[in-house]
Formats: structure tokens, sequence, C-alpha cells
């Protein structure tokens, strides 16, 4: 943990209720990971207990749909998260999380 992860963790919103002891310890737990354009963070139908953040980049939120095919249904910016419905009750992804952008 350096003092530039401690410093984006007070610009998420998410985490802006927790004291500064509890921010600090939510990033001495956290990974950090890259994602090229294209390229999948998490899969609908799969499952997993992860809570992501955007620290930079664009990303998208797709469902596929049998009938009209994929679905945009939003696009994540920087500080927002998704994962969480997995992350607090186990259950497949409902939808693909793509990289837009070189994502961070």
């Amino acid at each position: 943990m350096n003092e530039r992860s401690l410093s984006l963790a007070d610009n998420i919103p998410a985490l802006r209720g927790l004291s500064a002891t509890e921010r600090k310890q939510v990033i001495e737990i956290a990974d950090e990971r890259s994602f090229a354009p294209g390229q999948k963070i998490i899969e609908q139908g799969q499952s997993s207990q992860h809570l992501w953040i955007v620290l930079e980049g664009k990303c998208e939120v797709v469902r596929d749909s049998t009938n009209d095919g994929p679905v945009r249904l939003a696009e994540m910016e920087p500080h927002q998260l998704f994962g969480e419905v997995s992350f607090f009750s186990p259950a497949p992804h409902s939808a693909d999380v793509v990289a837009r952008t070189p994502v961070r």
C-alpha cells in the first residue's frame, strides 16, 4: 500500500463513509489489476465474490439477451464500483463488464 492508494480511496464515494483507518484497511486487502480494451472483467453467468472499483478508464456493463443480442446497460467510470450483488450475496453475474479503454 502506498500514499497514492490512500489518496485514491479518499476519492471513491462508496468509501467516504469509512474512517481513515477503515479506508486504509480496505486498501491493504485490495488487489490492483489492469485490463486492456475489450477484455472481460467479469462474465455473465460466472460466479465470483469480488467487489470492483474502477480507478482509471471506462468499462461497460453488457447483458446478453437471447432475443435481442447484447444489451448495453451502463458505462462505468473512475471511482464507480460494480460486482456488489455477487460480493454480498453469492450468485452468478447477471451481465458482463468489459473494458472500453485501458482500465485499472
